[in-house]
């Protein structure tokens, strides 16, 4: 009787080891969807982008502790540890804007070059001025 509990045992406890679980969640932004946005699990080269409504799905994952990576374009980068057990995993995020892009050059050329070395005239708007534009 103690051999069968034993092989019973051992049986389950390699299923379980076998099973593949989820990572689902939404992202967010000031408590708004935030669509396309990354996200990753580096350690095992595991990624998705949210859908149109900031949902995504990470499948086919082993049992054991990930840091998720979160990332948007305009967005500071964030990551959260997760830990998976017995079952599927719901997580979600919120991105906080990044208020550090200060400005952006929109040249003319066939090359990237800083505003300083640009061979063409070039005009620097400053957030300010789109916040108050009418456009």
């Amino acid at each position: 009787m103690k051999i069968n509990s034993l092989v019973i045992a051992l049986l389950c406890s390699i299923t379980m080891m076998a099973q593949d679980f989820k990572i689902t969640g939404k992202v967010t932004s000031n408590a708004n969807d935030l669509p396309y946005a990354n996200v990753y699990v580096r350690s095992i080269s595991k990624g998705a982008i949210t859908n149109d409504v900031g949902e995504f799905v990470l499948s086919d994952i082993k049992a054991g502790t990930y840091e998720v990576t979160f990332s948007f374009a305009g967005f500071k980068p964030g990551k959260q540890t997760v830990t998976i057990a017995d079952k599927d995993v719901v997580l979600n995020f919120e991105l906080k804007e990044d208020s550090a892009l200060g400005e952006v050059v929109v040249t003319g050329t066939l090359k990237a070059v800083s505003r300083l070395e640009s061979p063409v005239p070039v005009e620097v708007y400053t957030p300010c001025l789109l916040y108050t534009s009418d456009a």
